[in-house]
């Protein structure tokens, strides 16, 4: 078999590849003996017809059959003996064929790319505290009995923060109504009796703040900027004025911990509840620190090295970025006209990330070749487990769905980079 490279870019190759003629006839006598095995011919029984008659009826169908099975061994052959790291589906371009001729055709292809691997032991990442506070305990036993509070009126006093303002409010820019505007910010337009938590971070900012210390029945004009980062393209940077009205005051009433309670959010007795709660904090504050680390060693690993990147690689983990950016954003409730007019700096962002991501991948796969690191199968049955648990579906159905799409092979992926990952932060340099 013959087989020429041409080299487009460092991770494109073209390949020209021709059957000869030999293998050609040999493999259309298989797919014609298998035809013949199987054909209904008028007067005779069935695998007993000439081979002169299974042709003359047959003859397209099995020069097609030929070709798609015939092309993809030779492309498959050709990869193993020019050793190429083919990391997309081949791009079957042409195919050329006259009976018992050799076959040729050409494959566009990517590879992984080439590089030599930077120093990755000893990589610099910051310490941080894992301690618990006061406030963390007290922050997070308001969050989990938030759960199964309830609103009640607040007693006679202005609105504090964190309170629930019951408000009328209806907003303007530059003298125009926002619904008018942006039909679609349809939060930002107005409300009547919205109920709306009085905290500095919540709706636009510097609004909720103005609301502290107005009283039930008071009026007040409210004017604040919309952020340059607003997703409405049409408000971004905008003055907008609020005409307000406090309908009532709202307050979350927590309800008491009993040993039924506690079961329910932390798994014991009610008197060991803040014990268990410590613990669980302690626990998810050591997790984000091991991730804020795992993101460092990442990111001085992409900019430790550079080379070209697949162009098919980079392209499917666009297109995957943008979708789950899209579904996010769905399931928050923007709107799809908000997507459709953000759709070019989406996919900007999602090229960024998916560059950054391909690039890290293959140093990690360097990495794990040289260190001999390895995914185990318990790791991949606890990983899908935890996946399954998460979907809300049995085990074995995620398991076949998993299986049915071929996602095996990125739940390996991702196991291997955590590997790689968590053997370089063994290795690493931790300062203050």
């Amino acid at each position: 078999m013959n087989v020429t490279i041409e080299e487009i870019s460092a991770c494109r190759k073209r390949l020209r590849i021709e059957v000869p003629a030999d293998r050609v006839n040999e493999e259309f006598d298989k797919v014609a003996a298998d035809y013949s095995k199987h054909a209904r011919i008028p007067g005779f029984r069935p695998g007993k017809a000439p081979k002169g008659v299974i042709l003359k009826k047959y003859q397209k169908e099995i020069e097609s059959e030929l070709q798609r099975t015939l092309v993809p061994k030779a492309y498959r052959e050709a990869f193993e003996k020019r050793n190429l790291n083919v990391v997309s589906y081949p791009d079957v371009e042409s195919v050329s064929y006259q009976p018992g001729l050799s076959l040729s055709f050409s494959t566009l292809i990517d590879v992984a790319p080439e590089f030599a691997l930077p120093n990755y032991k000893g990589l610099t990442v910051k310490g941080r505290s894992t301690e618990i506070t006061e406030d963390d305990v007290t922050k997070a036993k308001e969050r989990l009995l938030s759960q199964y509070g309830k609103f009640v009126d607040a007693p006679a006093r202005p609105i504090q923060a964190e309170d629930i303002a019951v408000l009328d409010y209806k907003g303007t820019v530059d003298g125009k109504a926002i619904e008018e505007i942006a039909p679609q910010a349809r939060q930002l337009s107005g409300g009547v009796d919205q109920w709306l938590l009085v905290r500095s971070d919540f709706f636009v900012p510097g609004f909720t703040d103005a609301l502290i210390g107005l009283n039930i029945n008071d009026k007040k004009t409210i004017t604040v900027t919309i952020p340059d980062d607003a997703i409405i393209d049409a408000l971004k940077g905008k003055s907008a004025v609020y005409e307000v009205e406090v309908k009532g005051i709202k307050v979350r009433e927590l309800p008491e911990i009993t040993d039924a309670l506690s079961q329910q959010l932390v798994g014991v007795p009610a008197a060991e509840f803040e014990t268990k709660l410590r613990t669980e904090l302690k626990n998810e504050k050591e997790r984000e620190v091991k991730a804020e680390q795992r993101k460092e060693i990442g990111e001085a690993l992409i900019a430790a090295v550079d080379f070209e990147l697949p162009e098919s690689v980079v392209k499917d983990e666009t297109r995957d970025i943008v979708q789950d950016i899209v579904s996010e954003n769905q399931s928050r409730g923007i709107p799809a006209e908000v997507l459709e007019e953000k759709k070019q700096e989406i996919f900007d962002n999602a090229a960024k990330g998916a560059k950054e991501t391909v690039k890290l991948q293959f140093i990690l796969r360097r990495i794990a070749e040289e260190e001999k690191i390895t995914v185990t199968q318990d790791q991949v049955a606890n990983y899908v487990t935890y996946l399954a648990y998460q979907s809300g579906k049995p085990v074995e159905k995620f398991v076949k769905e998993l299986s049915d799409k071929g996602g095996f092979a990125e739940v390996q992926r991702r196991l291997l980079s955590q590997n790689v990952i968590d053997f370089l932060l063994g290795q690493a340099n931790v300062v203050a």
